[in-house]
């Protein structure tokens, strides 16, 4: 830091005095040979993605709009116009519409997540978060300076409203390039000597000093639940669910959690299940397409949920059920229903949306008095059996010895 310190002060007061005494537009050939390629002609800065650790890092390109600046005056010290700012290289060629300058994550770089802030980053981790991180870099070197001094540039990223994305809360920022002598006897030239990048409008100081920009991918959960109820209700039976996720990110890669419910299906599993004819599957993953659109079907018994995980605030789920005639269907949630259709839009919290189908049955309460008077005429016609059969049993009985008694006689 001390370093740094001493090295920009000592380049603001070169090239404030160099600034001093800039020659007029006639007098350009003093410097014939221009700036000369060295280590100091390239800008760098950084490009910063927080996310939750669960996350799949987004398939995002983030673009960058550098202009020349204005000539004026900045913490005391005078600065001129930017030139030349459509000779600056970005990935070995200049910029232009066709090479835009921008920077791209996609889910590959999961890998790179990181879980604690790097020395330097200007990142705040709050629990259960990582970020990714991504170098740009400008090159100035065929820029042509005329003269010593400040030259200050506009860098600003753009800010097409990606899915999930909220965007650093200083989107300009301003670039100043400093330029100073490098004239020896043989040759007058001139060098890049440092960058300074700060928010817009701030002085180019130590405290000030920027090195990237720092977005969030914000994300949430949404679960899809299934409840039978009713004495007539099937807790066997799978009932099927159409999923349909709009604006989740182009090629957005979706984790489904299926742990709790079947990840396979035999054909016809039950009797109650009439519905799935050949074997199905969960899946536990989708990917969307260019338009951040994707689609999938899943099955559902009673007491089962699925989890479609971090998906992009924004995105619209939009659930169907089927197979279910004869059940009452009705939701639960923060969501749209109309019949079997559910309809559910993220915005910054968790949703669950839980189908319940209900179906009641009536039992004729005539079948019970009919059937208890004939039972009791029944329990009443075995008990006369039996207490007769018992009565008889014991009259032989008495008989048989009231005989044998005689016969001894």
């Amino acid at each position: 830091m001390k370093r740094f310190r001493k090295k920009l002060s000592a380049l603001l007061v070169t090239a404030a005095m160099a600034a001093t005494m800039i020659v007029p537009a006639s007098a350009a050939n003093t410097y014939p040979g221009g700036v000369i390629p060295g280590n100091c002609n390239s800008l760098v800065f950084n490009k910063y993605l927080v996310l939750d650790a669960d996350a799949h890092v987004p398939n995002v390109d983030f673009t960058y709009t550098l202009a020349n600046g204005t000539s004026g005056s900045i913490g005391g010290t005078s600065v001129l116009a930017g030139v030349g700012a459509d000779d600056v290289k970005f990935g070995g060629s200049k910029v232009s519409t066709s090479n835009p300058i921008v920077v791209s994550f996609t889910s590959d770089d999961d890998e790179n997540k990181l879980e604690t802030v790097a020395t330097g980053d200007p990142v705040t981790l709050e629990s259960g978060k990582n970020y990714v991180k991504k170098s740009i870099a400008l090159d100035f070197s065929d820029v042509s300076y005329t003269q010593p001094g400040i030259y200050a540039y506009s860098l600003v990223e753009n800010n097409p409203s990606l899915a999930g994305i909220s965007y650093d809360s200083n989107l300009d920022k301003d670039l100043y390039v400093y330029v100073v002598d490098n004239s020896n006897d043989t040759s007058n030239t001139l060098k890049v000597a440092g960058f300074a990048l700060v928010n817009h409008g701030d002085v180019p100081n130590e405290q000030n000093k920027v090195i990237g920009y720092v977005n969030e991918y914000d994300t949430n959960d949404v679960t899809l639940s299934k409840t039978v109820a009713g004495n007539q209700g099937s807790r066997d039976q799978y009932f099927t669910f159409s999923v349909t996720l709009a604006g989740a990110g182009k090629n957005a890669l979706i984790t489904v959690d299926i742990s709790n419910a079947d990840e396979s299906i035999d054909a016809n599993p039950n009797s109650s299940t009439t519905g799935i004819t050949s074997a199905v599957t969960n899946v536990d993953s989708l990917t969307a397409n260019e338009n951040g659109e994707a689609t999938g079907t899943f099955y559902l018994q009673h007491g089962q949920q699925i989890v479609f995980k971090e998906l992009a605030a924004g995105t619209t789920v939009t659930v169907v059920e089927s197979q279910n005639d004869g059940y009452t269907v009705t939701h639960t949630g923060s969501i749209d229903t109309t019949g079997n259709s559910a309809t559910a839009t993220i915005n910054n919290s968790d949703i669950e949306i839980a189908y319940t189908n209900t179906k009641e049955g009536t039992i004729p309460t005539g079948v019970l008095l009919t059937v208890v008077p004939v039972a009791i005429v029944g329990l009443v016609v075995v008990a006369g059996i039996a207490f007769f059969a018992v009565r008889g049993a014991k009259r032989k009985s008495i008989e048989a010895a009231e005989a044998e008694a005689d016969s001894e006689e």
